[in-house]
Parts: structure tokens; C-alpha cells; sequence
């Protein structure tokens, strides 16, 4: 005896102008989930956008992460057992205020360098110390209105010879 085996047509994907519109309106749903998805985990993959400091004497490229919300400010490089040489990560403020900064649960150094809406660097705060357990870190501020922070490793100003007024070309990090 053989088994019956019933012949299913695909009715979901089949589309005639009798196609009920909620068909219509769950696909075309779908393929905007799927573009958003996409898009998220295309940035995911590769956050880092790429900078230039310009100094006297040289243009420094570094790759860095872009903080715009308050949740990416707060979080910062808190955590962070390592970061590479070129690597680093851009605050961007909506416009031009004082900023405050602190250290803590930051594990390793940083140089903390304060950018003006024109791109310049206003002051530096090299070598700045983690805070990784203490309960009281100290504050490390912009003194005057900015508009970005850079925070880059600990060190890398003095190695590099990057000083005040030395300017940012944010190449497309805020893409």
C-alpha cells in the first residue's frame, strides 16, 4: 500500500493581484527588518572609523569608535584591557559645552585631548591615570567649550609630539 502524500502548494510566497494586502504588508515588513539587521550588524563588525591628528610635522592616522549617546559616553574605554597603538575612541558632543572626564573602571592610561567645534586641540591630558577600583577618581576637565574628546593611549602625545592647537580631521568618523 503507498503512503498518501499531499501535494502542498507554497501560498505565502505566491503573489497575484487577488493576494490578500496583509501578505503584501508582512513581506515588505520583513525586508525592512532585514536591512535594518544588516545595517546594525554591518557597523558592529567594523566600528572603527578613521581619523587624522595633524601635527607640525606629520599627519597621524588612528582608528577610532564614535560615542554619540550618553550610554556610549558613560561606557567610554571602561573596561579595556588593551588598546592597540592607532586605536582610540571620539566623543562627540551636539555642541560646544565644558566637559567634565574621570577614569573609572578604566584599566589602562590614557591621553585625553579636548577638540574645539573648529578642530583644534584646546588642552591635553596626557598619561592620565586609570581608576580601575577606587571609589573616588579624579576629574579631569575641558576648562572651555568643546565640542569632541579623543582619547588615545596613554603616552602617545609626547611620542608622537602632538601639542595644543594642533588640529583633527574627522575623515568620515561621524558618518
Amino acid at each position: 500500500m503507498k503512503p498518501k502524500v499531499k501535494n502542498y502548494k507554497s501560498r505565502i510566497l505566491t503573489f497575484t493581484p487577488e493576494t490578500p494586502r496583509s501578505k503584501l504588508i508582512v513581506l515588505a515588513s520583513l525586508l525592512v527588518l532585514f536591512a535594518i539587521f544588516y545595517s546594525v550588524f554591518a557597523k558592529l563588525q567594523n566600528p572603527w572609523k578613521d581619523i587624522q591628528v595633524v601635527t607640525p610635522n606629520s599627519a597621524l592616522s588612528f582608528k577610532v569608535e564614535v560615542a554619540k549617546t550618553d550610554f556610549e559616553k558613560q561606557r567610554g574605554l571602561m573596561f579595556r584591557k588593551i588598546l592597540g597603538e592607532d586605536r582610540g575612541m571620539l566623543f562627540v558632543y551636539d555642541q560646544p559645552s565644558p566637559v567634565s572626564f574621570w577614569m573609572k573602571n578604566t584599566l589602562i592610561p590614557l591621553d585625553i585631548l579636548f577638540i574645539g567645534s573648529d578642530l583644534k586641540i584646546k588642552r591635553i591630558s596626557e598619561n592620565t591615570p586609570p581608576c580601575p577600583l577606587a571609589t573616588t577618581c579624579p576629574i579631569y576637565d575641558s576648562k572651555e567649550p568643546i565640542q569632541y574628546v579623543l582619547e588615545l593611549n596613554g603616552g602617545i602625545c609626547s611620542k608622537q609630539k602632538i601639542g595644543l592647537g594642533d588640529s583633527v580631521e574627522l575623515l568620515g568618523a561621524l558618518d
